[in-house]
């Protein structure tokens, strides 16, 4: 019933109904519930952001491993290249190699069959003469001796070291040894120093047969051999210096051997 009465006051509303506690929470839910989503969603947001960058960070790592892969790879082949090429280089050289030396070894061959022929041209020329002597080295002999001589050569100072009290060579002459080798192949016995004799002939057209002294090796230190045997040893004959000319060898009485120096 309202109050119409002038003055009066008027009367408070009356007080809102309670709420009870189970529809507190009812209105409180959807809330919640609107909250728990945005927070899920914002999550799924940063991990599915979180795992591109992953991703991209592998995907670059990958290409910059590929490429110095890729360098690698083309730097080995470079050097497969090198190696290569230096072998091929070397094989080629030493085929080279070789085959000059075997050109230097036919080269060789050729030239000392060459001297062979020539040497035996002239043995076969030669007859011991003085006109066509034989060369040093050219055994020679008849049916007492087999005798070669060696190379002469000048020998004071051998000489003098075999005995002090050797007398040099007078002014403008020289001592030139000569080794021989000899073999008896007569009957009974020979003595090589008595039976052989070498000699010196000049281009002065004279013979030299002086005695140099005491020698080393000397050939008349040597005694009688018998049939087959064989004595080596040294004679001198003393020359003019620096003299151009043939050597001789008589075996016995016979006729001089005449020999060219070589």
């Amino acid at each position: 019933m309202k109050n119409d009465m002038p003055g009066a006051v008027p009367a408070p509303p009356p007080p809102p109904e309670p709420t009870s506690p189970r529809t507190r929470r009812r209105r409180i839910r959807p809330v919640g519930i609107t909250v728990a989503v945005v927070l899920v969603f914002s999550a799924g947001y940063a991990v599915g952001g979180s795992d591109e960058n992953d991703d991209a960070a592998v995907s670059g790592d990958v290409d910059r491993l590929s490429s110095e892969r890729d360098e690698l790879v083309s730097e080995r082949d470079e050097l497969q290249s090198e190696r290569d090429d230096l072998q091929t280089r070397l094989d080629e050289a030493l085929a080279s190699g070789a085959h000059q030396e075997d050109e230097d070894s036919q080269a060789d061959a050729d030239n000392a069959a060459e001297a062979a022929d020539t040497e035996e041209a002239v043995a076969g020329d030669a007859d011991g003469s003085r006109q066509s002597p034989f060369t040093t080295g050219t055994p020679v002999g008849n049916e007492a001796w087999e005798v070669t001589l060696g190379k002469p050569r000048e020998a004071w100072d051998e000489i003098l070291a075999e005995n002090q009290f050797n007398d040099p060579p007078e002014d403008g002459m020289e001592f030139f040894i000569v080794p021989l080798a000899a073999t008896y192949v007569g009957d009974g016995s020979g003595n090589a120093w008595w039976d052989l004799t070498v000699k010196f002939v000049g281009d002065d057209n004279r013979t030299y047969s002086d005695w140099c002294g005491v020698l080393p090796d000397a050939l008349d230190d040597v005694d009688d051999v018998y049939t087959d045997g064989t004595v080596e040893g040294n004679v001198c004959v003393v020359v003019p210096e620096g003299a151009q000319g043939l050597w001789t060898l008589t075996v016995d009485f016979s006729d001089p051997v005449f020999f060219v120096a070589e």
